[in-house]
């Protein structure tokens, strides 16, 4: 199996999305997804886009990047695109397979832009908030999909208490 480098590949742009898509330009951003990760993107993006494919969802994520080091940037300058590489088993024969991912539309850093994040998390249209745990167990990732709701929720950051 040949894996390509980051310089062998080309950076995506809208330009890239595919004309037979659904037109993700036109959606508004109703997914709220905390955590910019590989994983992340892969899970929660990947099943928003798969909706807005086949019908069911109507809208796309919003990624915030809560720590100093992430890919918000990489995100933006990609147009919200990434390359989803699947690989394993179907029916026991083994897969390979890749698909562009359209269903972020901008990714924001918490730090840098806290009143764009606040701003976000006000807006009516939310339906749909996604984020990770922490860690159960040595090597246990959970995650958390919820259908959004605003009635008390604060916009100001807390300060971590102590552990």
């Amino acid at each position: 199996m040949v894996h390509a480098s980051k310089a062998e590949l080309p950076r995506l742009s809208a330009a890239h999305w595919p004309t037979g898509a659904y037109r993700r330009e036109d959606l508004p951003e109703r997914v709220l997804q905390f955590g910019t990760g590989m994983l992340l993107r892969a899970l929660c993006a990947t099943f928003v886009d798969a909706a807005n494919t086949a019908g069911t969802f109507s809208g796309r994520s919003v990624v915030i990047q809560s720590t100093p080091h992430g890919q918000a940037r990489a995100l933006n300058a990609q147009d919200g695109l990434f390359t989803l590489v699947e690989r394993g088993l179907e029916h026991g024969a083994p897969v390979e397979r890749t698909r562009l991912i359209g269903a972020i539309s901008r990714a924001l850093i918490a730090d840098a832009e806290w009143p764009a994040v606040r701003d976000l998390v006000a807006r009516p249209e939310l339906q749909v908030r996604a984020h990770p745990m922490a860690r159960h167990g040595p090597s246990t990732p959970r995650m958390v999909c919820s259908r959004w709701w605003s009635a008390g929720s604060s916009t100001e950051p807390r300060s971590k208490g102590p552990d």
